[in-house]
């Protein structure tokens, strides 16, 4: 199954050789974003640092392994395995363009339990490859080479392994049983995708817990991973775990990556005394120009006053995962149907600082709709934190006018944060689109969004 390729450019000047065909899902999504969709890629630009030695097990066309392979240097590392010969020479194109060749090896194999030769099923979106026979009649067969992670470990002489990215679509727990040594080892911090077909990998978690792992969950707002239960509810937007060795604990703890698990011993908690600490000043420096201050007994003040404190990079990563924890928890007990417009925005913030999207988009959903479906502006007159992070330096005044402009802010974000992509929403979004048209406004990353969507549909009807 040979595609047209060609150099997409990312938003940090990265080039990606993928598909030239938008209506596949990674072309589409670079052209829409300039990046990938999932948060955990920018933990990642965090994390890797000059030197490390990483594995990408699953590279697709690279987004994580150029984000690695730039991050660590030249003197680092990366072993990127992609067994479909049609993306892993798109790979060796990337890291050509992108003069990361000598840091970098392809690996044109599958990883297993064991070493053989395999039937790998592939369609013409590569992330949606398999070794287990699918149900689409446009799946092609390819014959690939398998090894196990401990031979090839063994083979090529590794020294150290920091880090690892798992995404196997489904082959995860045999290439754990073919790689039992290598995780002994040498213990990387691993990112695997929880859910496989809609469910969550319990095989997989059951597989790493044997091996001596505990999980970690990224928190978008600190860009810092939290423990993870076995148990605990998923939110659905999120789609990777990290797993972590307690060898390996304090030294991510100490560079800042890792928060502990909230214990409460009955006395004033450090959100309690960070938010009532907090002055007001604080909070209505977040939109000075003629918007009064919360109610001293507001939900939306204490909100505010939490929410301050953990995006308060002079305070601990930890008082600050307290802080924002603290907040969520009363985001909670907000109502939706009831809520004014500054609250909602300012819960959905905390909601997506802590990585509920789900929760997030259905407040923005209930204003968007709402005032999609009256065209009336609201009475924004209280301060308020911007639904999304990306309108943090420009909430003010995008249009001169406080409502207009709260408007302008939470359709532009409902439109980035209700789906992972214009790719899966289809035309759903063309209403908020034309929403800010009307309202006189659209921002360049929303404008590229529409037109990619419009490219794509003409592109499907050719």
């Amino acid at each position: 199954m040979k595609l047209a390729t060609e150099f997409i450019p990312l938003n940090d000047g990265t080039q990606i050789c993928a598909p030239s065909n938008i209506t596949l899902m990674t072309s589409y999504v670079l052209r829409e974003q300039g990046d990938w969709f999932e948060d955990e890629i920018h933990f990642i630009r965090k994390f890797i640092k000059p030197g490390m030695v990483s594995l990408d097990i699953g590279a697709n066309y690279g987004l994580y392994a150029t984000a690695i392979a730039k991050n660590m240097g030249p003197k680092g590392r990366l072993w990127c395995f992609e067994p479909t010969p049609n993306t892993a020479e798109a790979l060796r194109h990337t890291f050509k363009k992108n003069k990361y060749r000598g840091r970098v090896k392809v690996v044109e194999a599958g990883l297993s339990n064991k070493a053989g030769t395999a039937t790998f099923f592939m369609s013409p979106n590569a992330e949606l490859n398999t070794l287990e026979p699918g149900d689409e009649s446009f799946m092609q067969e390819q014959t690939i080479e398998l090894l196990t992670l401990d031979d090839y470990a063994r083979n090529a002489g590794f020294s150290k392994v920091d880090f690892v990215k798992l995404d196997a679509e489904g082959e995860e727990v045999r290439i754990l049983e073919g790689g039992q040594s290598f995780f002994s080892d040498f213990s990387p911090l691993v990112m695997f995708e929880l859910m496989h077909v809609e469910q969550v990998n319990e095989a997989l978690l059951t597989r790493f817990t044997e091996l001596g792992y505990a999980f970690y969950y990224l928190v978008p707002g600190l860009n810092t991973l939290a423990p993870y239960s076995i148990g605990m509810k998923v939110d659905r937007y999120l789609l990777n775990l990290f797993a972590l060795k307690g060898d390996r604990l304090e030294e991510l703890r100490s560079a800042g990556f890792i928060v502990d698990p909230l214990v409460s011993d009955g006395s004033e908690s450090v959100a309690e005394r960070l938010g009532e600490g907090c002055p007001k000043n604080k909070v209505l420096a977040l939109l000075p120009d003629g918007l009064k201050e919360p109610d001293s007994d507001s939900e939306l003040l204490h909100i505010l006053r939490l929410l301050v404190c953990a995006r308060d990079s002079d305070l601990a990563k930890q008082e600050r995962f307290e802080a924002l924890s603290a907040a969520f928890s009363s985001v909670l007990t907000v109502s939706i149907e009831s809520a004014g417009p500054e609250l909602l925005a300012t819960a959905a913030r905390v909601a997506f600082d802590m990585g509920q999207r789900e929760l997030g988009v259905r407040m923005l959903e209930a204003f968007v709709k709402s005032y999609i479906a009256s065209g009336v502006l609201p009475n924004i007159d209280t301060v308020y934190y911007p639904a999304d992070k990306a309108h943090d330096k420009k909430a003010q005044l995008i249009l001169g006018d406080a409502s207009a402009s709260f408007c302008v802010m939470m359709i532009d974000t409902y439109i980035r944060k209700a789906h992972r992509s214009g790719y899966f929403a289809g035309q759903a979004l063309a209403p908020c689109f034309a929403a800010l048209r009307k309202l006189g406004w659209l921002s360049k990353e929303i404008e590229i969004r529409e037109r990619v969507s419009h490219a794509r549909d003409a592109a499907m009807r050719a």
